[in-house]
């Protein structure tokens, strides 16, 4: 009797007699069995420990920690460890970091694709991506005579008309007699030739104005980039005609902006103009009216997405907003440069009625957020600040035609 009653006993860790049936015996050990499932995970078909796991946030579940370990990595700048499909890791000098942390002091090397830090890196304006100073060195030369750098294949063309894509002369700011303006502004269009003369075109917008420059920029298929000098709003008003003829000059050369897969206007305004929290503002407009946003790009949303993506993660919108800076480029809102801001989504045009529209939309939706609070930043509330302004009738009778608003 006494065997038959013991067979049917255990002696658990606890130190306490149990009946085997609510028990679990595990690693030559018995367990009360609520006990047991409620300390102890099962992955794989095999039971572990729930202090020899770690916790998976993305996963939401426990792993043993050897598995943790295999699938997640720690990063050093903020302190939490993510799932390798998560976040992606990058390394430097063997320490791990996630992507924001690791663009606020480092980037990539475009031509070996080693990691350094910012503090070491070499940017160019050619290609427009960050060398280390080895890679920098081989791959670019100085002109002694335009001060400019250059690539060291193609030599310095500082004494034509097209420029190389490193040229940056000194500012020159237009504006008129008394003009107290608190931004300017700047435009760059991408233009294709499509197969016709770009010296003779290239000469004709040279004497148009003292306002425009031309560049070269690989990322155009035989064409050039025209830039202007920084112009105030109000500049700019009285001197639509300088713009007409920039584009009248392209279309009768035959050259085009529009129907092409690379070209864009990219927008600059003065970066001081805005402040953290109109950066928060403007990031967050874009955000919760992407579809408006698109409509008012003309682009279509996988080019947008290539050349000027709208950034979602709101986390990273406060943390760039409050530096008023930020690690990418190519985004709708690209806050890399020193001194502008610079808007990235407008799909090519030399249209008058486009390319004015692009402008104002620039002005408007900078001057929309600085009056606004965050629970209006709404299309339509945008339309109806600006539907009354006859500084904004292109970007109103756009508006009113697509019915996005």
């Amino acid at each position: 009797m006494q065997h038959q009653i013991k067979e049917l006993i255990c002696l658990c860790e606890d130190r306490k007699y149990r009946l085997k049936k609510n028990c679990t015996h595990f690693e030559n050990n018995w367990y009360e069995t609520g006990y047991f499932e409620n300390e102890t995970i099962l992955y794989d078909g095999e039971r572990y420990w729930t202090d020899d796991c770690r916790y998976s946030d993305y996963l939401e579940e426990y792993l043993p920690e050897e598995v943790f370990i295999t699938k997640h990595f720690y990063c050093e700048g903020c302190e939490n460890s993510y799932h390798e499909n998560e976040r992606t890791e990058h390394v430097y000098g063997n320490i791990s970091y996630c992507n924001d942390c690791f663009y606020a002091d480092h980037t990539y090397c475009r031509h070996c694709d080693e990691a350094i830090r910012n503090d070491d890196s070499r940017y160019s304006e050619i290609t427009q991506n960050d060398y280390c100073e080895y890679c920098f060195g081989e791959l670019h030369s100085y002109c002694e005579n335009c001060g400019n750098d250059y690539w060291a294949d193609d030599g310095c063309n500082c004494g034509v008309s097209i420029h190389n894509y490193s040229y940056k002369p000194d500012p020159v700011f237009f504006k008129n007699p008394n003009d107290n303006s608190k931004y300017f502004l700047g435009v760059e269009l991408e233009t294709e030739s499509k197969g016709n003369c770009r010296a003779s075109c290239a000469e004709e917008i040279n004497d148009i104005s003292r306002l425009y420059y031309l560049k070269n920029d690989s990322s155009i298929e035989d064409g050039f980039e025209i830039v202007t000098h920084p112009f105030s709003h109000s500049w700019y008003n009285q001197h639509k005609s300088i713009f007409s003829e920039l584009l009248n000059t392209l279309r009768d050369h035959g050259f085009r902006s529009y129907n092409t897969s690379t070209c864009g206007i990219h927008i600059h305004i003065t970066k001081s103009y805005l402040s953290g929290l109109d950066l928060a503002k403007l990031h967050l407009f874009f955000c919760q009216n992407e579809e408006f946003v698109e409509v008012i790009s003309q682009r279509k949303s996988n080019n947008l997405n290539q050349w000027g993506k709208i950034k979602k993660d709101k986390k990273a919108i406060y943390n760039q907003s409050k530096k008023k800076g930020g690690s990418e480029r190519y985004t709708a809102i690209n806050l890399q440069n020193q001194s502008t801001i610079e808007f990235r989504i407008f799909r090519g045009t030399l249209n008058e009625n486009s390319y004015h529209k692009n402008i104002e939309f620039v002005v408007a939706i900078c001057s929309f957020v600085k009056v606004t609070s965050l629970k209006q930043l709404t299309k339509d509330h945008f339309y109806d600040y600006i539907k009354k302004d006859k500084n904004y009738k292109n970007l109103t009778k756009f508006i009113e035609v697509k019915q996005c608003a």
